[in-house]
This record gives C-alpha cells, sequence and structure tokens, in this order.
C-alpha cells in the first residue's frame, strides 16, 4: 500500500469516527469523576438530607465522589440558576422538590424559566406529604370545627415563604371552604414552626417528617394530614377526605434534575443509578428514619407526574388568580 493510500484510508477511519455518536458511549462511562449536586436550602432540611442519603448509595455504587453543594439563594433560583448555564454532562446535578420546580412557575410572574425546556427530569428519589396544624389556643380539634371557627373572626397562617407548598395548599383549602385566610409569608419552614407553637400563629400547613416530630407536644395539634391515607405514626389524625374535604390531597417529592438538553442515553443511565440506590434496604431504612417514603421513578415516568403537576397548579392559579404577597 502505496504512502498516499495509506493516509486516506487513516483520513476515512478519522471521518468515520467523527460520526460515531458519543451520548452512549459517555452514558456508559459515568460517572469519571467527581459529581456535584446542588441543594438549594440549608443543610438538615429535606431537600438537602435526600442529596446526602442518595449520593451517599451513589458513592458506594461507582466508587466515586458525590459532593453535596448547598447553593442558598433566590427560594432556589441562585442553584437552578447554575444547573441551567452547566454542560449537559452529568456532572453538575440538582435535588428539589415541588415547592421548588412546580409552583414559582405556577404562581410567580417573574419565574423566568420553563419547566418544560430549561432543565431535565431525571429521577424521583421520595416522597412525603403534609400535616394541617394549630396551636393548642385554638379551642378547635377537627378541622369542621376550624372551618367554623374561621368564619367568626380573621384568622392568619403561616407558610415557609410565598410559592410554597403550604402556602398555596392552605389557599386550596380556604377557597373549598369558603374561608378568607390572610397568608403570613416567613423565611423558612423553621420560623413559621417557631411562631406557630408560640401561638404567634394559629395555623399552618407543615411537612409530615416536622408534624411527627412534634408529636406529644402539647403546643400544637394535627388536625388532619394531606395523604390519602392516615400516616401509621399519627394514627388518630384523619385525612382530609375523612374530615369533610373530598380530593384534598397534597402529595411532595424530592428528585434529582439536569441542567436542558441531556442526551436520553446519559439521562437514563442516572436515572436508573438513583432508583437502583433508592431501593436498597440501606437506604430504606435510612429514608424510613428521616419519615420519607422510598418512592422512586424513572426519568420517563417522572417527567410525566412532573409536567403534569405543573399544568395542575398552573391552572388552579389561574382559576383563583392568586397573586403572591409582597
Amino acid at each position: 500500500m502505496t504512502t498516499k493510500a495509506i493516509q486516506h484510508a487513516l483520513a476515512s477511519i478519522f471521518v468515520l469516527m467523527l460520526c460515531v455518536p458519543t451520548a452512549p458511549i459517555q452514558a456508559q462511562s459515568w460517572p469519571q469523576r467527581p459529581v456535584t449536586i446542588l441543594a438549594p436550602y440549608p443543610p438538615g432540611g429535606i431537600v438537602d438530607m435526600t442529596a446526602r442519603l442518595v449520593s451517599d448509595g451513589l458513592r458506594e455504587r461507582f466508587n466515586q465522589q458525590f459532593i453535596i453543594l448547598n447553593k442558598v439563594g433566590g427560594n432556589g433560583l441562585v442553584a437552578l440558576t447554575d444547573l441551567v448555564n452547566a454542560p449537559p454532562d452529568g456532572y453538575l446535578l440538582l435535588v428539589n422538590n415541588d415547592g421548588g420546580l412546580v409552583f414559582p412557575p405556577a404562581i410567580d410572574s417573574n419565574f423566568k424559566l420553563d419547566p418544560f425546556k430549561d432543565y431535565t427530569p431525571i429521577a424521583q428519589a421520595n416522597q412525603f406529604t403534609w400535616v394541617f396544624m394549630v396551636n393548642s389556643d385554638v379551642p378547635v380539634t377537627t378541622i369542621s370545627q376550624f372551618v367554623a371557627y374561621a368564619r367568626q373572626r380573621d384568622v392568619n397562617y403561616a407558610s415557609p415563604g410565598n410559592g410554597s407548598v403550604p402556602h398555596v395548599a392552605m389557599e386550596r383549602f380556604a377557597r373549598q371552604t369558603g374561608l378568607k385566610l390572610t397568608h403570613v409569608p416567613y423565611r423558612g419552614a423553621a420560623p413559621a414552626m417557631t411562631d406557630l407553637l408560640a401561638g404567634v400563629i394559629p395555623a399552618s400547613i407543615v411537612s409530615a417528617p416536622v408534624a411527627i416530630g412534634q408529636v406529644g407536644n402539647p403546643r400544637v395539634r394535627a388536625l388532619a394530614v394531606l395523604s390519602s391515607e392516615r400516616l401509621k405514626e399519627l394514627p388518630d389524625t384523619p385525612t382530609m377526605a375523612e374530615a369533610g374535604l373530598r380530593d384534598f390531597v397534597v402529595m411532595s417529592w424530592n428528585a434529582f434534575f439536569g441542567p436542558p438538553n441531556m442526551p436520553k442515553d446519559l439521562t437514563l443511565a442516572i436515572s436508573r443509578a438513583v432508583v437502583s440506590v433508592v431501593d436498597t434496604p440501606a437506604l430504606r431504612e435510612k429514608y424510613s428514619t428521616a419519615l420519607l417514603e422510598p418512592v422512586a421513578k424513572g426519568s420517563e415516568a417522572f417527567a410525566r407526574a412532573y409536567y403534569k403537576d405543573v399544568r395542575r397548579w398552573k391552572d388552579f392559579v389561574a382559576e383563583t388568580n392568586m397573586r403572591l404577597a409582597p
């Protein structure tokens, strides 16, 4: 073979190599270096806990570093902006819940990101529900009594912030019962719970893990859970349906997201890894201790559920003409 023929053959091989898709190779080899997982809230919360528990399992599975970066600010928007601007190579991911990724685009007209285009749903990692609670100074023990009580006076309620799950859920409760309640947004769940315990605020919807942690506290009372069935940890607390409000179920999730335009094969590979870790007995036991339900969904099933949530709450906000408080 002449020198010219060899050069021509090598050039042909190089062209063929350029035509080979890289996404499957990238998916098969992920992760080859440390992966950063953004948590948009401070350490100790449900989102941060989810990120750390799942990353521990991923670290053991791949013998690779998974670094949690608590990027706090803008009600999660600072971390989300970092994600949106990251390369779609699987080395920067984000964990957040519906409070950060469903309600803001539904309720905040200034929310500039498109939930259908600007980030990639990868996998649901768990779920939890919420509990309707009152301070014990409020002279009621049932939802029907609370409705009667609130019809006779002005009643405030606390939430962790504008557009949060408790905010929107309580507005839905007010709409279904015909009440006029005054929203008092706080900067996080902890200060809202502090004022509920102190009696500064008479009512709030709080996450089930937080509510269960208050079992036996004489300063607060659980009136109803927002799940479809009673919680084993709160066996005497009825569901909203049992309390007289049909179709009032609010379940929240924590999930992994990636940058926009992630290759499908890479998305599926990371999704399968997260789901397999959630399905291990070790993580299920840790979830049980943290009062989280180990419900995992892969990328396709979770994306369908996520987009359905966004549309559902957008419709609710439009129907009620709901607006953020100053």
